[in-house]
């Protein structure tokens, strides 16, 4: 059993097979994933994706590439979707070196 703890199936690049693609996965031994939403509407994505798929759950949190998207409503936003149940962890909030 894989846990993959740090995916982002949100990312457009998946927009053709993203289905296929989360499908597969089990094939592939990977049981359960966690999406995580690098900006404001990556956030909102991961959590869509954890509702429509149950082996999915959710990361939520803003990339300090995006951080210039922050304001207090997005911070509401946020904390809102950590009350999801679906979403496990606050993440993409830190330096990537």
């Amino acid at each position: 059993m894989i846990f993959d703890t740090h995916a982002h199936y949100d990312d457009e690049k998946f927009d053709e097979d993203r289905e296929q693609v989360l499908m597969g996965l089990a094939s592939e031994g990977i049981s359960t994933v966690v999406n995580v939403g690098a900006s404001v509407r990556g956030c909102y994505a991961s959590v869509e994706l954890s509702k429509k798929y149950g082996f999915v759950y959710a990361a939520v949190g803003v990339h300090p590439d995006n951080a210039k998207d922050l304001d207090e409503k997005v911070f509401e936003d946020i904390s809102t979707l950590c009350d999801d149940e679906k979403c496990v962890a606050v993440g993409e909030i830190g330096l990537d070196y």
